[in-house]
């Protein structure tokens, strides 16, 4: 039911208590009654839709800024990982063996190091290739495990690689 179909249901059925009274007609007072009792039973229920109706909005609303301030926080996660993975060059110090290699002009104080490119693209971890022997031939990732290798083994005792 319309809102103004439903007004004009209580007005008529209190114009109708309000004529019977005046004529003092018992019949007419009680079926006057009855009618406004009716259409005040409708109109509560029609309260009681609207207000669940409501309710029901502001949980939806509810759960849609909540689901805005999800979005915000992984943009706002997904770019600090692109702005942290800026820092970085792909770089092949053997062939076919590529690390993340921290870029001069990114690196502050830090010491010239190497990422795993798996752990920073894939899982978002800045794990530092760490040397496998004592001539720097290998680096391991200690998140992953997988070993990169950065130089020829050399043949003779010599510098151990650097990089």
């Amino acid at each position: 039911m319309d809102i103004p179909g439903f007004l004009s249901g209580i007005t008529f059925a209190a114009n109708a208590y309000k004529a019977a009274v005046e004529l003092q007609d018992e019949a007419k007072i009680i079926a006057a009654t009855y009618e406004l009792q009716a259409q005040l039973t409708i109109a509560g229920a029609h309260c009681i839709a609207m207000n669940e109706k409501v309710a029901a909005a502001a949980d939806h609303e509810r759960m849609l800024k909540t689901r805005v301030r999800d979005l915000e926080d992984e943009i706002a996660e997904l770019q600090r990982r692109a702005a942290e993975r800026e820092r970085y060059d792909l770089v092949q110090d053997f062939p076919g063996t590529f690390t993340l290699r921290i870029k001069e002009s990114a690196r502050g104080a830090e010491p010239v190091h190497h990422i795993c490119p798996g752990c920073m693209d894939n899982k978002a971890l800045k794990s530092i290739l760490q040397s496998e022997n004592s001539i720097h031939t290998f680096f391991k990732c200690p998140e992953c495990g997988t070993v990169y290798r950065t130089a020829e083994t050399p043949t003779e005792e010599g510098m151990p690689f650097a990089f």
